[in-house]
């Protein structure tokens, strides 16, 4: 394999394992940094462009569940009404390798603004990445 072909596995990897009805876990990211060769400014800038993708996906799919369920997500939403000072902290657990992927599915589902939600769990992820892999 070359490396575009690693790279766009890369991608691959960390979008399909960041989608929330996927269990795995991003582990050609840490096997790419542990084998050496590769370029880690373009394994942090693919993961991610990759998780971001993920995380849209993740938010659309709370979307969806909320239209499903919408009598559900109402209520669920008046009871935990936040204040965005503190949604910034439970969006910040979104960096948490496994269940971090739910953090926009819930926030999807209780109609969050997508404005607020993305933004915070992306940089967040960034930073997990930045500091797992440098």
């Amino acid at each position: 394999m070359n490396k575009s072909e690693l790279y766009a596995l890369l991608f691959t990897d960390s979008f399909t394992s960041n989608l929330a009805i996927n269990t795995n876990l991003e582990f050609i990211v840490y096997s790419m940094k542990t084998f050496g060769g590769y370029n880690v400014i373009h394994l942090i800038a693919l993961s991610s462009a990759a998780m971001s993708l993920a995380f849209c996906a993740n938010y659309l799919l709370g979307m969806v569940l909320s239209f499903a369920f919408k009598q559900s997500s109402i209520e669920i939403n008046e009871k935990f009404k936040l204040d965005f000072k503190y949604l910034v902290f439970v969006l910040l657990l979104s960096a948490v390798p496994f269940f971090g992927k739910f953090i926009s599915l819930f926030a999807g589902f209780l109609r969050i603004n997508i404005l607020k939600v993305l933004p915070v769990c992306i940089s967040a992820k960034i930073c997990y990445y930045l500091v797992t892999l440098l």
